[in-house]
């Protein structure tokens, strides 16, 4: 080598690097849930937010969705840019998804009310025996 190519050379070593470096997927610490740390708690928050999954189409992707953003999300530590592009959904429908699992987990239903264990019409409370018997007098 010519004395200018070794002078070059060691200008260019210094500010470029010197070969292909392995890229790992970019993380970020997210606060995590303890029921995510375990299948059994993820499939106890699935079955909470779709009772009818053994049935029903709808709800067996939509539990297979958030499955997946779980286990992205929480797991893996893909950021939700990265999320919206593994999956091709909008933001919109990462964030929202998100908030919405974090509230099954807390408890809550998906639009963050109270769960209730009643379904249905509230009854009318019973009359009792007195009214019915002074009621049937004439």
């Amino acid at each position: 080598m010519s004395r200018n190519s070794k002078s070059l050379r060691g200008q260019v070593d210094a500010t470029f690097p010197q070969g292909y470096q392995n890229a790992k997927a970019r993380t970020h610490k997210h606060r995590v849930p303890l029921w995510t740390s375990s299948d059994k708690g993820i499939q106890e928050v699935l079955l909470r937010a779709f009772p009818e999954l053994s049935t029903n189409d709808a709800q067996r992707d939509a539990a297979a969705r958030w499955t997946r953003v779980i286990q992205l999300y929480f797991r893996t530590g893909y950021t939700r840019k990265q999320i919206t592009e593994e999956m091709d959904l909008t933001a919109s429908q990462i964030n929202n998804c998100l908030c919405r699992i974090l509230r099954v987990g807390k408890g809550l239903r998906t639009n963050g009310k109270p769960r209730g264990g009643k379904r249905g019409r509230p009854k009318k409370p019973a009359k009792s025996s007195a009214t019915l018997f002074l009621g049937s007098r004439r």
